[in-house]
């Protein structure tokens, strides 16, 4: 299909490559302009435009020509052996009915091009910088954002000293051949979504050299417009930031064991100062309660005391009990001799029944666990948290119902406290307070999680989940015919936001 006499000597007069597809994506006609910048042009008649040109963005002639359908005009792009051009499509009636007239613009990466002095020094300079940077520079296509994504058009020097791929290795390839099982897909979605919104993003990873070592990345890509407005590459600029991961991670090590260690000691100094308390102070004050009792025995002996002292004997033996009492108490807070001796269950029994038998709240307990002894840090840190959680909620909330839980499974030793006070606002001077951040600190020393759930109105749940050594045996399973349990309300309530619990059947 040719344009209609009237058109050909406009058609092959304008200097603008021209060509006419019909309505299949077959190229048609093509005029002089197009001929004289492509002289293979006569072996392209009857070709589709994508058998000729890789169209962006459009895996299949077919989607390209839908938009062109739909959109009736408009522009895409698309690249031959290295050049890049743009093509501005409408229908071509009057000039050909049926058919689509594409306009072609010249090339926009040309390795015969006359530039000027003054381009030639800036291209000089952007050549130096590249081949001298200590950081990997590399350069992609624009497209596709899809995958397997844009490739590789080019990589300095630097590049290859970091990774060990040679240019020729990776020309054409995509950036994806540097990922690992390692590579953290978070921060590979944070990539995905810059490059779909033609935004600068940066993040840092780990990526694989040519022998298969992971390394860290800094990793900054950009994208890069040409002198029409249209992006035309990404620019990525990586750092190999290895050593200073290493450096956070050594650090990191320390300061945990620094506080492992003050935590430790505090526990030791708790222990100490518990034994004497009971052995030093406690035997005292019992050898200063058996003087008293002598003394009211031996003044029965001898017609008793005078009636002026009797007041003041009576007020010293209460103030004493009440000082037995006062040290027992202080003694067992600081190491409850049923924690050492029994284990974490029994030891929250113990704490639940005191502090109902002190407090109006209703404080129930749940306990579905396969063994009644864990290790003593791991018992000692759960035990520590739901006193600091318990006597906060108490404190500051006064609720009307607690629910305390522990329970063992798969790998994990979860403990759970809730109340159905109003909640609080969970900001930063929070955290610091109410004993938030000692909690925090001791669960994450021992690589585990801690969460707090709470808003105003809503009441407050502590979770502090350690893990367990993988010696473990699976739940035993419930005894044959008993009834099946009820799952706990508030554990029921609270599953959809802790999905890495599993369900746990609790009897009652």
């Amino acid at each position: 299909m040719n344009p209609g006499p009237q058109y050909l000597e406009l058609w092959d007069n304008i200097p603008t490559a021209l060509l006419l597809l019909d309505t299949e994506g077959h190229i048609q006609y093509f005029n002089q302009a197009f001929e004289s910048q492509f002289l293979e042009s006569p072996s392209f008649k009857g070709l589709k435009l994508a058998q000729v040109f890789e169209i962006y963005g459009y895996p299949t002639q077919e989607a390209m020509l839908d938009k062109i359908q739909r959109l009736k005009s408009g522009r895409l792009r698309g690249k031959r052996q290295g050049y890049y051009y743009d093509f501005h499509f409408c229908p071509a009636r009057p000039m050909a009915q049926g058919s689509i007239l594409m306009g072609i613009s010249l090339p926009q990466t040309s390795t015969g091009g006359v530039f000027s002095e003054e381009a030639q020094g800036k291209l000089r300079l952007f050549e130096s910088v590249m081949l001298n940077s200590k950081d990997a520079i590399l350069v992609t296509e624009a497209e596709p954002s899809h995958f397997p994504g844009p490739r590789i058009r080019y990589v300095n020097p630097a590049f290859t000293q970091t990774t060990g791929y040679q240019a020729a290795e990776v020309i054409g390839k995509t950036p994806r051949l540097l990922q690992g099982p390692e590579t953290q897909a978070t921060e590979l979605a944070k990539i995905r979504r810059a490059i779909q919104q033609w935004q600068a993003a940066e993040v840092e990873l780990i990526n694989y050299r040519k022998d298969g070592t992971p390394f860290w990345v800094n990793f900054i890509i950009v994208p890069v417009k040409d002198k029409t407005g249209w992006f035309s590459h990404w620019v990525s600029v990586q750092r190999d930031v290895s050593e200073r991961k290493k450096q956070e991670k050594q650090f990191l090590q320390l300061k945990q064991a620094n506080a492992r260690a003050v935590i430790e000691g505090q526990e030791l100094e708790r222990k100490r100062f518990s034994r004497e308390l009971h052995d030093s102070i406690g035997q005292m004050l019992s050898t200063l309660s058996l003087h008293f009792q002598a003394i009211e025995q031996k003044s029965e002996q001898h017609r008793g005391l005078p009636e002026w002292l009797m007041p003041a004997l009576q007020q010293a033996k209460l103030l004493l009990s009440n000082t037995v009492q006062e040290v027992k108490e202080i003694s067992k807070n600081l190491m409850p001799k049923i924690l050492t001796d029994y284990g974490l269950p029994k030891a929250l029994r113990q704490l639940q029944i005191e502090l109902m038998a002190s407090n109006s709240v209703l404080i129930e307990l749940d306990i579905v666990c396969q063994q009644d002894r864990y290790a003593e840090h791991l018992e000692v840190a759960l035990f520590r948290v739901a006193q600091e959680a318990l006597h906060n909620a108490l404190k500051h909330a006064q609720p009307t119902h607690i629910t305390l839980q522990l329970s063992d499974h798969h790998d994990k030793l979860q403990l759970l406290v809730e109340d159905n006070g109003p909640g609080f606002w969970l900001g930063d001077k929070a955290r610091q307070g109410l004993g938030l951040r000692n909690m925090e600190e001791r669960i994450l020393l021992l690589n585990g999680n801690f969460e707090i759930d709470t808003q105003v109105g809503r009441g407050t749940c502590v979770v502090a989940e350690v893990p367990l050594p993988k010696t473990l045996k699976p739940l035993i399973p419930f005894p044959r015919g008993q009834t099946e349990g009820r799952v706990a309300e508030p554990f029921r309530k609270r599953f959809r936001f802790y999905s890495n619990v599993n369900l746990i059947l609790i009897y009652y």
